[in-house]
């Protein structure tokens, strides 16, 4: 359902990253968290550290930032202290842990600034969930084949014109992931809604949380205005 690539990163990566970065410019600006299959892991088979990083879009901009994946967060306790992850056999008995990567979570535009629809605190949480999303995977020991997460103005991203009624920017490719419209959209930082952040990770297309209200409004949303 891409059928337009120009305002996309034509260098950086495939359709999805190209779809992605497109996204971050419109609806007065997106902030897109984007986790390639590779990023991803589950408790007993984590994602190899040099491919645990997220790229991130900035509001109104088409180059991402990578952000390493960070374990050392407090909330992935959790859902994480009774899993046992498989050792890597060729790592050295001897080999001294690898200190926390210290790394910029707090992102913006290019100016320093986030458009009104996105506040920081909502953009944290999102960048915290995503982060539980890579590191404990979609559920009973599965990891995400990738994942993407559109922070913004979801009545905006979810619009459609008044002539014939045809999405502006996308929709989901099944209307039972338009959580907002069946009245199913849950707040991330709560359990039900990591549950449905889990459960919508396991499908194609984008997952959009509102980048004020922290609810996830819908899921299987595919990109068809990207130009």
């Amino acid at each position: 359902m891409v059928t337009d690539l120009r305002l996309g990163d034509k260098d950086g990566g495939g359709a999805r990253h190209r779809s992605a970065s497109s996204v971050a410019q419109q609806a007065g600006g997106s902030y897109v968290i984007k986790a390639s299959q590779d990023s991803c892991g589950c408790p007993k088979v984590p994602a190899p550290k040099e491919a645990a990083a997220f790229d991130v879009f900035c509001p109104g901009t088409n180059q991402s930032e990578k952000v390493p994946i960070r374990e050392d967060l407090s909330t992935l306790v959790v859902h994480c202290e009774d899993e046992e992850p498989i050792e890597d056999e060729g790592a050295a008995e001897d080999e001294e842990p690898a200190e926390p990567v210290k790394v910029n979570l707090k992102l913006t535009d290019a100016d320093g600034s986030l458009p009104a629809h996105v506040t920081e605190e909502v953009r944290d949480a999102v960048l915290d969930a995503a982060t539980q999303l890579a590191v404990i995977g979609s559920g009973e020991d599965k990891k995400c084949h990738g994942f993407t997460i559109i922070v913004g103005d979801s009545a905006e991203l979810l619009s459609r014109d008044d002539k014939d009624n045809n999405c502006v920017y996308g929709e989901p490719s099944q209307d039972l992931f338009n959580y907002a419209a069946r009245g199913q959209a849950k707040d991330i930082r709560t359990g039900p809604g990591f549950m449905q952040l889990q459960a919508a990770a396991m499908q194609d297309g984008a997952i959009i949380v509102d980048g004020r209200t922290f609810m996830l409004t819908a899921a299987n949303f595919m990109v068809t205005s990207i130009g």
